[in-house]
Order: C-alpha cells, then structure tokens, then sequence
C-alpha cells in the first residue's frame, strides 16, 4: 500500500488508520511511486555497523529486515534458504543452502552451529584455504563478521565434497553457509565491489519471525523514499499517517530513494525521530 503525496480523504484516512497493524511492506518496482509506508516491529531499528536496519511488520517478497538504498542477504537456518535483496528491497535471489551442523564428523573434526545475528561482509575473494585442511578451496568466498571463519562459498565438487550439493537444503557444514557453485559465482558478481562502499548486510536468523494477529499497533512507522525531489514532513503530525509529501515549490534536502523519515506514536500524534538527510 502506497500513500501518494501524504493527501487522503476522510475514507482513506479511515482505512489508514484501521490497517496499519495488518499494513504488509508495499508492493514494490512501481516507479511513479513516491513513498512508502511501513509499520515496524521491535526491535525496530539497529544500527549494527554504522547501517540503519529495520524491522517490518511484514516483509515485501519475505524480507525480515530492510536496509533502505543498500543491498542485503538474509539465511533462515530453519529452511535452509538464502535470499539476496537488491537496494529496493526486491528478492533477487533465493537458493538452498547448508549451515553448520554441530558435532564431530567422520575425520574428528569440529562442526559448530552457524552463528546467528547481524553480520556484515568483510571480504570477497576468489577462494580461501579451509583452515581444517589447506586442500580443500572455499570457492567464491565472502567473509563475514561476527564469527569465527564464518563465510559463504561452495566448494569443489572432488573428494570427501564430490557430493556436498546433495546436501544443499539441510544442515551439513562445518559451520559455515554452503552454496552450489552456480550460485555462489553469481552472488560474489552480484555483490561485487559494493561490501567496500557501505556496510553490507547479512541477517542470520534461527528460525522464521511471525508476528502474532494481536500484537498492538506499532509505534514506529517508516516513511521510505522511492523518487528523488524535496519532501515536505511535519516534525509532528495528528493524521493517522504523517503527511510527507514531494513538493516542485518548496526548497530544502532532496530525497533520495533509501532516504527515509522514522515516526513515533505519542500521545499527541506522530513525532518525527529520525531522518537520514535531516539533521
């Protein structure tokens, strides 16, 4: 659901205001769209490595967290599925995968549980010498931090791996995330130089977040920017939906898309509290 220009009748306003506890992210890849509105569940907001992550009450296209204007990869261990999200918070990609599957395996070496929480990527190479045994490449390598070796590759289809993609779906690893090769080659070409310009997340998490039908409204709203232009936004606001709008008359800061306006319900309306261009 999109609100255009923060003007609404009194039936729209009516409807606004009776939905937003069930307000799914919006349908997205509509380029005359302005903004977006977007209920938030706690925590709501982090700023895990200098980066603004959000929390939706409902993921467009089965995003648990929203990086507005910068890519993003998420890994549901209960599935075993990974999903890449490009800046506008469109899926991409989704592939099966295998984390860590704790215990000793069949040589007495360590597997541990993949680490869930917020990472970020720290390196993207060709392949990394797998510390447990130097023969064995990790192909396409992406590094990640938090953790211990934590990574995404795939591996050579040779050896003691020569059928690790069988696996693929189900908990296998050594306590990293394992890809097919296909895969991995385009997601290390998708992601490409961008690890090095802003934090690049990847949101591991444990088992599938639902929110339950009574959870109360929430008390943070998003406001995501989707066209370039000045917005106009009050610093508080009455209206069921705070009424920011894109103004050709009015100068100040232009938005840009990934820009965004964070609201808090108080008493006495919507309180503006963060914005990522206004200061």
């Amino acid at each position: 659901m999109t609100i255009r220009g923060g003007r609404f009748s009194g039936l729209k306003k009516l409807f606004v205001a009776v939905s937003l506890t069930l307000l799914p992210h919006p349908v997205q890849g509509q380029t005359e769209k302005d903004l977006e509105i977007i209920p938030l569940m706690p925590p709501y907001l982090s700023r895990s490595f200098g980066t603004f992550i959000f929390f939706p009450v409902q993921g467009h296209d089965g995003a648990h967290i929203l990086t507005p204007g910068k890519k993003h990869l998420e890994i549901d261990k209960a599935t075993q599925r990974l999903r890449a999200y490009d800046e506008g918070g469109r899926r991409v990609l989704e592939a099966p995968v295998s984390t860590g599957n704790p215990g000793i395996d069949e040589k007495g070496r360590q597997r541990f549980e993949t680490e869930p929480g917020i990472h970020r990527v720290v390196e993207v190479k060709p392949f990394r010498l797998w510390s447990k045994d130097p023969k064995v490449k990790m192909l396409d390598w992406i590094g990640l931090h938090p953790g211990i070796e934590l990574g995404i590759h795939s591996l050579e289809s040779i050896g003691e791996f020569a059928h690790y993609e069988k696996l693929l779906g189900q908990k296998a690893s050594h306590g990293c995330i394992r890809l097919n090769r296909e895969n991995s080659r385009w997601l290390v070409n998708w992601i490409g130089e961008d690890w090095k310009t802003y934090p690049f997340i990847v949101y591991i998490r444990e088992k599938p977040i639902s929110p339950p039908s009574s959870r109360p409204p929430s008390p943070y709203l998003l406001v995501q920017i989707l066209g370039e232009g000045v917005y106009t936004y009050p610093a508080v606001s009455q209206e069921p939906v705070p009424p920011v709008q894109r103004s050709e008359t009015v100068s100040g800061p232009k938005m840009k898309p990934g820009d965004f306006f964070l609201y808090r319900k108080e008493p006495d309306g919507w309180h503006l509290v963060r914005s990522s261009k206004i200061r």
